[in-house]
């Protein structure tokens, strides 16, 4: 009885009720919520959830907050995890809430979110979700991959020692919806973001280079796949709008263009630049059930 008084009816709530994305995202994370669950009650289980969505806007802030305090605003690294629960001062030498077992515990909620993906899809015929539309991709993971460029490109392109058609573009679709690149390799530029939670086609990419003149400056990338005509002569391809941000740059030279890009390899889970076990981040549901577990 004290648990459903605090908790109070759903109905009173603050979600995101007429907002149709916010709300499929909401139901998402609810749906894909385990670990923190693990072990509990079919009572005790109603009673987490309702839990997370009374302070639901609550968390989502902390979230966002921290992940990019921790350096990507699309998932929480550790840095991130760290800095929320020092913070809120968590860990602490005398319980058993220790900076090592925190850790551990970010490391075991990555861990078994992916263990289970990981599972199924080896288990069963990996389908791709209905968000990427009903066109045949022929390929489990689209994203992923090693991507050249095709043709000619519109927009001003920087000058650049390497004619723009010899650029690689690697990229490795990461947890849920969260993306990782580099641009002919991690030291010349790093690549990050999403894609539409809605439309598993289209994601928001950022390109920050680090070499030289064009140190510091970004691109942000529209992107959309685009699937092959034919499955066994084409690739997938990949339309993309981008914008340059320069600070040292004056407003009436900003830079913007189109660029198509066609995968042209698959890429190796040990990929020197982006190696496949060392990209680890909590998306949002993670988040929760490293919370309901602390």
């Amino acid at each position: 009885e004290e648990v459903g008084e605090y908790l109070e009816s759903p109905s009173m709530y603050e979600l995101p009720i007429e907002e149709k994305e916010s709300m499929q995202n909401l139901e998402r994370d609810m749906r894909k919520m385990a670990q923190g669950l693990h072990g509990q009650s079919e009572t005790q289980r109603k009673y987490s959830k309702l839990a997370i969505l009374k302070h639901y806007n609550s968390l989502c802030a902390v979230y966002d907050r921290y992940c990019k305090l921790g350096g990507d605003r699309h998932w929480l690294t550790m840095d991130g995890y760290m800095w929320m629960l020092k913070d809120a001062v968590i860990p602490n030498k005398d319980s058993t809430c220790t900076n090592e077992s925190c850790k551990q515990l970010f490391q075991i909620t990555y861990k078994m979110h992916h263990r289970l993906k990981s599972r199924y899809s080896s288990k069963h015929k990996i389908e791709l979700s209905a968000l990427y539309g009903n066109d045949n991709f022929k390929d489990p993971d689209p994203w992923t991959g090693i991507w050249k460029q095709k043709g000619n490109s519109g927009g001003s392109t920087p000058r650049s020692p390497r004619s723009s058609n010899e650029h690689t573009y690697k990229l490795r679709k990461i947890g849920d919806l969260r993306i990782s690149g580099c641009v002919n390799n991690i030291e010349y530029a790093d690549i990050s973001g999403a894609f539409d939670s809605l439309n598993y086609r289209k994601s928001e990419l950022e390109i920050r280079f680090h070499q030289r003149r064009r140190a510091g400056v970004k691109r942000i990338l529209k992107c959309e796949l685009i699937p092959p005509t034919n499955s066994v002569t084409d690739n997938i391809g990949m339309k993309i709008h981008w914008t340059e941000i320069d600070k040292k740059a004056k407003q009436s030279q900003a830079k913007s263009g189109k660029l198509f890009l066609e995968k042209v390899e698959t890429l190796q889970d040990n990929d020197k630049d982006l190696p496949k076990d060392q990209l680890i981040g909590l998306s949002r549901h993670e988040f929760f059930d490293c919370i309901l577990s602390i």
